[in-house]
């Protein structure tokens, strides 16, 4: 569904388990989509507490398309 991509950190393969933030803090994923051909980038992001409690969820769209690291900063942005 939501992936943390980034890239100063190459994606591991395999079991990859979901570590909690401290206690009262909350964890936010944010991918970023490209599309060429609609000439937009959607940015996805997903909150949720130190219980795995999901918290919110939202999806923009930006044009024109963009190189990934602005696209993930563009989706840093909307989450803050």
């Amino acid at each position: 569904m939501f992936r943390n991509t980034s890239c100063a950190q190459p994606r591991q393969e395999g079991n990859v388990k979901w570590i909690k933030p401290a206690e009262g803090r909350f964890k936010c994923n944010i991918d970023a989509s490209f599309s060429q051909l609609s000439n937009r980038v959607g940015i996805e992001v997903c909150i949720r507490d130190d219980t795995d409690t999901f918290v919110l969820a939202k999806n923009e769209w930006f044009t024109p398309v963009c190189e990934v690291h602005v696209g993930e900063a563009l989706g840093l942005l909307s989450a803050l």
